[in-house]
């Protein structure tokens, strides 16, 4: 999705235009991983 997360000062760089879905996509993906990672842990 974005190729580098660190502050790079430039706002061209450092802002990424993500539509919702994508960031929703991103963040459920994000939850089910850290559920299976818990799961698996026990």
């Amino acid at each position: 999705m974005w190729p580098c997360l660190t502050t790079r000062s430039a706002d061209c760089l450092d802002f990424h235009e993500t539509a919702v879905w994508q960031l929703r996509k991103a963040l459920a993906a994000a939850y089910r991983a850290g559920a299976e990672s818990t799961r698996a842990s026990r």
